[in-house]
């Protein structure tokens, strides 16, 4: 990642624009993680998804699920999911599926429910999801790979699912996951959620996913400038009560603005070179996107949680 940071700080020095394609999901190729905190606890977070390590830490769970390996496919890393049998809070046992979304992972003590809300911000309507994935499956588990857009009325046009049978593979193997639309709205929100085990998991099925992208439509449609693909960004603390931080490598200003999970802008400003701070005391609890972006097109976008 420092090279390729390296490289775009260059580029934006010397004024020189590249060329590449446009690609959703932002980090589907699970190079960047970074290292988040909770109530003075820390652990691993994959850049632009959540996975259940965030719950974990809150509930004092001491086990994880979701993991940075180095057993590429292509790169550097991958993401390996495990299921395991855990114990919530003292008082809920179950196998909770290694798991990672582009939407916000919850848990309810009451009615036993885990389930993921929202997305990350898509401006393209794409029609297949490819990348590649190993699978070592306990008993008859089987993996899942998930995909649901919503359109700006906040309404579902898209839901499509792919399982994994129960066949562990030796290396990784290519995947497509075909997208229908049941309307003709464009998506504005995409929840990509993929799972080490299906409902009733078993404890110890292994998933290793790598190099996944959205494609087709008007995601690749040929040659583009560097920033009509969103760069992740870095929102820090995550979650946070009362102001975030991130920093900027751009030259010059950019508006920028903070959205919640149904597209609605709550919060417009005016994001600077270098680390900017945000005041988000005012906001509800909830997830929330930050967007920068120039000329209309989104540079940067991250994600964090206000609690």
């Amino acid at each position: 990642m420092r090279k390729s940071f390296t490289l775009l700080s260059l580029l934006l020095l010397t004024g020189v624009m590249v060329q590449a394609q446009i690609q959703y999901p932002v980090n589907g190729n699970f190079e960047s993680w970074a290292t988040a905190s909770f109530a003075g606890q820390t652990y691993d977070s994959l850049v632009g998804w959540d996975t259940p390590q965030r719950l974990a830490t809150a509930l004092a769970v001491p086990d994880t699920v979701t993991y940075r390996t180095t057993d590429a496919n292509g790169g550097a890393a991958a993401v390996l999911m495990i299921s395991k049998e855990v114990t919530i809070a003292g008082l809920l046992t179950v196998v909770v599926p290694g798991s990672i979304s582009t939407g916000t992972f919850f848990v309810n003590l009451f009615t036993q429910e885990f389930g993921v809300t929202g997305g990350a911000p898509i401006d393209c309507k794409p029609t297949e999801m490819t990348g590649f994935y190993k699978y070592d499956p306990a008993g008859v588990d089987t993996a899942n790979m998930v995909v649901l857009f919503t359109d700006a009325a906040g309404d579902t046009i898209a839901d499509v699912t792919l399982q994994i049978d129960a066949t562990t593979t030796g290396g990784y193997q290519p995947f497509t996951l075909p997208i229908t639309y049941t309307g003709t709205t464009e998506p504005a929100v995409a929840q990509i959620l993929i799972t080490s085990s299906g409902v009733g998991g078993q404890d110890g099925s292994t998933l290793f996913v790598d190099d996944v992208v959205l494609s087709g439509g008007d995601c690749v449609t040929g040659l583009f400038d560097v920033f009509s693909q969103p760069q992740a960004i870095e929102i820090i603390p995550n979650p946070a009560s009362e102001a975030v931080r991130f920093n900027l490598p751009l030259q010059n200003n950019a508006p920028a603005a903070i959205m919640d999970l149904s597209g609605r802008t709550v919060l417009n400003l005016n994001a600077v070179p270098g680390l900017n701070q945000i005041d988000i005391s005012q906001l509800a609890n909830g997830v929330y996107i930050l967007r920068v972006a120039e000329n209309g097109k989104t540079m940067f976008s991250g994600k964090f949680e206000k609690f």
